[in-house]
């Protein structure tokens, strides 16, 4: 193992070794080897489609990591077949601004709720760190009915012009 991988093993040891969670300084101990991957993230409010080609998706909207990409991007692809369905092949710019129109504010609202997310997410320290893993549930409780809300739409329900 390069000096790189120890570094990173050993620095992911010494923040986890007296956890408050069961079994989570036994799984880190024991793990083989740590990759750590970069974080792609688009600007906010950029440009999802042209006069006939659209992205969905990652591809559109790249925002900071909270383990919801592939539900906004099944979304996004169902939206937009109701939507391409309603409008039909005769009009494609008019089904993709129509698109962007409903899709545009959720998007927009994800986008700051994971930012929020990932600027807050800093090396603090032991006791921040302790603080955030006893708080961790109770933040989960909290938000709970607003994160299952933000996968509530139902293309059925899409009001057309």
């Amino acid at each position: 193992m390069g000096k790189d991988q120890e570094a990173i093993k050993e620095n992911i040891r010494s923040r986890f070794e007296k956890s408050v969670l069961p079994h989570m300084t036994h799984l880190v101990q024991n793990a083989d080897e740590w990759f750590l991957f970069p974080v792609y993230v688009l600007p906010p409010d950029g440009k999802w489609s042209t006069d006939r080609v659209i992205l969905l998706g990652d591809s559109a909207h790249a925002m900071p990591p909270k383990g919801e990409s592939i539900g906004y991007a099944l979304e996004d692809a169902l939206i937009f077949s109701c939507v391409l369905s309603h409008f039909g092949l005769a009009s494609p710019k008019a089904a993709l601004l129509f698109y962007e129109k409903i899709r545009r504010k959720t998007i927009n609202d994800a986008y700051k709720d994971a930012s929020f997310g990932w600027d807050t997410n800093k090396d603090t320290g032991f006791l921040a760190t302790k603080i955030m893993e006893w708080v961790t549930p109770l933040y989960l409780w909290w938000t709970k009915n607003s994160r299952e809300a933000s996968f509530a739409t139902d293309p059925r329900e899409i009001q057309f012009p």
